[in-house]
């Protein structure tokens, strides 16, 4: 399986997000599945995630110009429905395969 590729999105690119991405990375060397993973702000959203294979944000305003799936990540903050994001981060990234 090639590298997937991850932006993860939050309103100023510093705080929520950075808790998303320690999260997402720790789930991913759990599994053995390498991921490139970068974070943003919210108004960086559409250039960042040109390339990226999925999107996971903590702000559900977001809007992309090009057809990527975006997942909400607010459940890898709360610990709520975190088994549930997971199983959907799956079928998206390994889903394509």
């Amino acid at each position: 399986m090639k590298k997937k590729r991850i932006v993860v999105i939050c309103g100023t690119g510093i705080a929520t997000s950075t808790v998303v991405v320690k999260k997402t990375e720790e789930f991913f060397q759990k599994i053995g599945i390498q991921v490139d993973i970068s974070q943003g702000r919210a108004v960086e959203a559409n250039i960042m995630s040109e390339r990226a294979d999925l999107v996971l944000t903590t702000t559900p305003s977001i809007k992309l110009d090009h057809n990527v799936p975006i997942l909400n990540a607010i459940p890898f903050l709360t610990g709520m429905g975190e088994d549930d994001l997971k199983e959907e981060i799956l079928k998206v990234l390994v889903g394509k395969e």
